[in-house]
């Protein structure tokens, strides 16, 4: 269930499985909202988190979901890596995601 999916910024953000397990198990709420959590990051409210600047929460409002929530919130982390011609490329992944 790899997934990578572009932010409305094109932005290219990946999702692992290990990802996805670990938003399951720490937030079984989530478990069947899947693609509301993708489409969060394609098009939700991004917000830089103050004190780590690589890091932004995405937040979309949705009106079904599991009552109290109203919200998917994604937690992304921005960073780069080196490709084998040693040139920087863009390496953003989901941390977790979880309803509010």
């Amino acid at each position: 269930m790899n997934q990578s999916v572009k932010d409305k910024f094109a932005n290219q953000i990946y999702i692992t499985d290990e990802r996805w397990e670990h938003i399951h198990k720490r937030h079984p709420e989530t478990i069947g909202f899947e693609k509301q959590i993708i489409k969060t990051i394609r098009s939700g409210n991004r917000i830089q988190l103050p004190l780590d600047l690589d890091v932004f929460k995405y937040k979309k409002s949705y009106v079904k979901l599991p009552k109290p929530h109203t919200q998917i919130v994604v937690v992304v982390k921005f960073s780069h890596k080196l490709n084998q011609h040693r040139k920087a490329i863009q390496n953003n992944f989901v941390i977790t995601a979880f309803m509010k």
